[in-house]
């Protein structure tokens, strides 16, 4: 999804400055607003995979308590500008597992190649039945 940013002609300049959003979530006006007050952040948000916009975006969304909500607006900023790529320390959006865009396994594996000459660049894993 892109947002487009028009400000009353009365208040400032009309731009017509593109801004993606995320894959799963929409990006909030709070955290849409920082990023267009930060042309650095900015880039780096427009740099960054749709994933990764998705992570950031729920990352703000799911905070529970308003302290905790602008306390992650104020910090998505400076994370990007210090170029990470994802939230800091946050286990990531657990809106993924569900939408299969991302998904993490979690039963058992084993070797298809189990020779000793395997290398880890030609090992391949192969789920447990």
């Amino acid at each position: 999804m892109v947002y487009r940013l028009a400000l009353d002609p009365y208040r400032g300049p009309v731009s017509s400055q593109r801004v993606p959003g995320g894959v799963v979530h929409k990006l909030p006006a709070d955290l849409l607003k920082v990023l267009i007050a930060n042309p650095t952040a900015l880039d780096a948000w427009k740099d960054i995979t749709p994933l990764a916009r998705n992570e950031f975006i729920c990352w703000v969304e799911d905070a529970k308590q308003k302290m905790t909500r602008e306390r992650r607006i104020r910090r998505a900023p400076e994370e990007l500008e210090e170029g990470q790529r994802r939230p800091c320390c946050w286990p990531g959006c657990r809106h993924r597992e569900r939408t299969g865009n991302i998904g993490t396994f979690s039963g058992e594996v084993a070797l298809e190649d189990e020779s000793a000459g395997a290398t880890p660049q030609s090992v391949r894993l192969r789920q447990v039945p």
